[in-house]
């Protein structure tokens, strides 16, 4: 019995030692292999890193503070929405400039909101009084105000001394203001 024994247990051994190896051959070798596969992958990628890395964040420090100043160029366009003062001063300096006699400058509604509230507005309605090329000068220079001006109407009718080719003009604006999210806001004012 002895050796029924011995056989017995060589033949649970080997069974043991198949199951083993094959447990090993379908589960943990393949984790092995990718195993060596990421280490590899990883190697590589310090490697090319490395070289790139200064060049790479030097141009995101760049292009971060062109972000910033971009944002700080739409906060000071917007600010000038916002005051009115300074806007109507501005206007009828470009009046002076072109020899334009503003003859009402009336806010519209103040801050008016649009549907999808990405923007709000404050609507400039004007009569000027001038030569039809004076006219035309003065509104070609509102393009130059520092701030986000959208025209909406112009209205041009002869005045009552057609020797002179004086014009009334009716002119209505938007000074937009861009509402900017707050983290886009964080990062403006970072330095």
């Amino acid at each position: 019995m002895k050796g029924f024994l011995d056989r017995e247990f060589l033949l649970k051994i080997v069974i043991i030692l198949i199951v083993s190896l094959g447990g090993w051959l379908l589960v943990v070798h393949p984790k092995v292999k990718e195993l060596d596969d990421i280490h590899v992958l990883l190697t590589t990628v310090s490697q090319l890193g490395s070289e790139s890395s200064n060049a790479s964040v030097a141009s995101l420090i760049a292009q971060m503070r062109g972000g910033r100043e971009m944002i700080g160029e739409v906060e000071k366009l917007n600010s000038f929405s916002l005051n009115t003062s300074s806007l109507y001063g501005l206007i009828s300096s470009i009046g002076a400039k072109h020899d334009i006699v503003v003859q009402s400058l009336n806010p519209g509604n103040d801050n008016r909101h649009t549907t999808n509230k990405d923007y709000s507005y404050t609507r400039i309605d004007m009569t000027l009084d001038g030569t039809y090329s004076n006219i035309a000068s003065f509104i070609h220079d509102m393009k130059d105000l520092p701030g986000f001006i959208r025209p909406t109407s112009l209205t041009i009718t002869p005045g009552g001394d057609h020797s002179q080719a004086i014009a009334t003009a009716n002119f209505s604006c938007e000074a937009i203001f861009f509402k900017l999210p707050d983290a886009l806001r964080d990062i403006g004012g970072a330095s």
